[in-house]
């Protein structure tokens, strides 16, 4: 049996010694701090895709110009 591999990405934005995460509402998880991220879409990269969920998941509050992909 084949296992179907799906690529995702997760994001923490860290400023100085402060992170940036999300409290989840619903799910396994609910109540619970995690970093942001989702499915990468079958035309992007890696890095497009993490700038791309965290501007969602964030509204757009969230800009990050030094985003590196370490």
């Amino acid at each position: 049996m084949r296992e179907k591999v799906v690529k995702s990405t997760l994001s923490i934005p860290v400023r100085g010694s402060k992170v940036l995460l999300a409290r989840k509402t619903r799910g396994i998880c609910k109540a619970r701090f995690v970093p942001y991220g989702g499915k990468v879409e079958p035309d992007e990269d890696i890095k497009s895709s993490a700038i791309r969920e965290l501007y969602e998941e964030t509204g757009g509050l969230a800009a990050f110009p030094g985003l590196t992909s370490k």
